[in-house]
């Protein structure tokens, strides 16, 4: 699988239940600290994101990774099966 054939917003939906998607991102509460209004943001066409509370950024590899507690190598086999 490459990066141009991931479905980003399939990826962030598996692990962020409420969202919305304004234009091409997706904004939602960050998933990595408690908040009652949305900071974080994920670019849908690269794949980044970025909290604009928490300052937590990276791209959807390091989003997986840090979601689940594994290293960028299990992370990508991960985005991989979701993918599918």
């Amino acid at each position: 699988m490459k990066y141009e054939n991931i479905d980003y917003e399939k990826i962030y939906s598996y692990y962020i239940e409420d969202y919305k998607i304004r234009r091409n991102e997706l904004i939602c509460l960050c998933p990595f600290h408690e908040e009652d209004t949305p900071s974080f943001n994920a670019n849908l066409e690269k794949g980044v994101y970025k909290c604009f509370g928490c300052g937590a950024k990276g791209n959807i590899i390091t989003f997986v990774a840090e979601m689940e507690n594994i290293t960028n190598k299990e992370a990508w086999k991960k985005i991989e099966m979701l993918g599918r």
